[in-house]
């Protein structure tokens, strides 16, 4: 299963200048990194950021599992489907160029 990239310090700069937007107060970076509060505040905006991404790049798959309603003395009352969440998969765009369907 694939996972979010791990936050870079790019993407802590990032998240500072939409912090410095909303918090006028810090307008230096490393004066922001050096409060502890502040500092959290800018990477959990920045891990919500990855996250975010690679959301809007994968899907999760959909897996159909069969499950067993039992009776009240223990024997299979009834079966049902349920569609349970899977992996994470990256989403890919069908290529019609190059796939024969274009003929």
């Amino acid at each position: 299963m694939t996972m979010p990239r791990e936050v870079t310090e790019a993407d802590r700069r990032a998240a500072f200048a939409r912090f410095a937007l909303k918090t006028p107060k810090y307008t230096n970076y490393e004066a922001a990194m050096a409060c502890y509060t502040v500092a959290r505040v800018i990477n959990i905006m920045a891990a919500q950021a990855v996250a975010d991404e690679f959301r809007a790049s994968h899907q999760r798959t959909v897996v159909p599992v069969r499950r067993c309603q039992p009776g009240a003395d223990g024997h299979p009352l009834r079966w049902c489907t349920q569609l349970a969440p899977g992996t994470w998969q990256p989403i890919t765009q069908p290529d019609f160029l190059n796939s024969g369907l274009s003929k």
